[in-house]
């Protein structure tokens, strides 16, 4: 499934099943995905932020495209957020 199906999905309502289709959608889908919702915060999503998101795909279909979350932030051409996890330095 591609990100234009994704999105005529959403504006009719329905949430597309966020497995089953991973395969189907290329790396450029998966960077628009990101773009679109970091435009929409006015900054780089978290991992839990576009999981969370009924747009986007889970957080694991880009782990296993782009081999890490700060790898598909560079590929995105967006900030990578150093902040962390809490608790760690």
């Amino acid at each position: 499934m591609t990100f234009l199906a994704i999105c005529v999905l959403a504006e009719a309502g329905l949430r597309p099943n966020k497995t089953g289709y991973a395969g189907d959608l290329l790396d450029e889908d998966l960077i628009l995905q990101i773009r679109e919702l970091a435009r929409e915060l006015g900054r780089t999503p978290t991992m839990q932020e576009f999981n969370e998101c009924k747009d986007t795909v889970s957080v694991m279909t880009t782990l296993k495209h782009f081999g890490s979350w700060n790898a598909f932030l560079q590929e995105a051409g967006l900030a990578i957020n150093r902040e962390g996890r809490k608790g760690r330095n």
